[in-house]
């Protein structure tokens, strides 16, 4: 008979790992995807926020100078993930925070795309919206 295997946890490991689909860039750290469940099974047009991603809002900005920071944020992810990109999207089990999106990060075959965002932010000079 075989055993289970116990695999400890990390601070970074994930539940889940899925193949996606880019459907649209909603703003610097919300996606829109369509994820492939295998099987033939695609669960279409789920709304992903990019874990410990916290751009400038563009929708309801305070200042005009956050609004322009967070386009700024959204074209650089808009450049990385056009429409129709296939992407990996890791997620956590009950990752869902109060907008009721998925929390995930997001790799391509640069690499981690989260991390990258942060990377621009901080070359930017353009600050973290986290409350």
């Amino acid at each position: 008979t075989l055993k289970p295997i116990t695999v400890p946890k990390t601070v970074y490991a994930f539940d889940y790992v899925y193949k996606a689909t880019i459907v649209k860039v909603k703003d610097g750290d919300t996606l829109q995807v369509d994820v492939d469940l295998g099987f033939d099974v695609v669960l279409k047009g789920i709304d992903i926020r990019l874990l410990n991603i916290y751009a400038p809002e563009t929708f309801r900005p305070k200042t005009p100078e956050e609004k322009e920071a967070g386009l700024k944020v959204k074209k650089f992810l808009t450049d990385r993930l056009p429409i129709g990109k296939e992407i990996i999207l890791k997620t956590q089990k009950d990752s869902k925070e109060k907008y009721g999106r998925y929390l995930g990060v997001i790799n391509d075959e640069n690499g981690d795309v989260n991390a990258a965002i942060l990377e621009f932010m901080t070359s930017h000079k353009i600050k973290s919206n986290k409350k």
